[in-house]
């Protein structure tokens, strides 16, 4: 497996598309299908927020992570965030989940960030796994969102 930056994989856009409006559709019920793969064409830039990874195979696209300054409207004083976590179901428990976020994680080091933020519904528990922790919850989209951090600060070493 192999996580690039999605301008190497433009032909993508209209799966990665779909499988964002689908699964976030609740949180975000004024983007269109069409408004997602506009937004994602528009996300060439590597070295600027906001960045889109996927992640893929020989057998193609397996998911994507992207990294946004801002990812709820109702927490702008929240940055930078972790957004749109999505693997494909065929794909999942293969470590790609974890591979993108990594890689987010080691970006938004490198653009200076100490600490990175995601929300997702309290019930998965997925980002716990990966050493993410709910700092509070909020109603957002008609669903109760954890909204976790990760403080990612390379550790010292002695």
């Amino acid at each position: 497996m192999q996580i690039s930056h999605i301008k190497y994989f433009q032909n993508w856009i209209p799966i990665i598309a779909k499988w964002i409006y689908e699964e976030w559709s609740y949180a975000f019920p004024m983007r269109t299908l069409q408004d997602i793969q506009k937004t994602l064409f528009g996300r060439m830039n590597e070295n600027e927020l906001p960045i889109t990874l996927v992640a893929h195979d020989e057998r193609g696209v397996l998911g994507t992570a992207s990294l946004k300054a801002s990812d709820m409207e109702i927490l702008p004083e929240l940055t930078p965030w972790l957004s749109s976590v999505f693997v494909h179901p065929d794909h999942r428990g293969e470590g790609v989940a974890t591979a993108l976020v990594t890689e987010i994680e080691k970006i938004a080091r490198q653009h200076g960030y100490e600490k990175l933020y995601v929300f997702n519904p309290i019930t998965h528990g997925v980002f716990e796994k990966l050493g993410w922790s709910v700092m509070k919850t909020v109603q957002y989209g008609g669903k109760e969102l954890g909204i976790l951090v990760k403080d990612i600060r390379v550790p010292t070493q002695y």
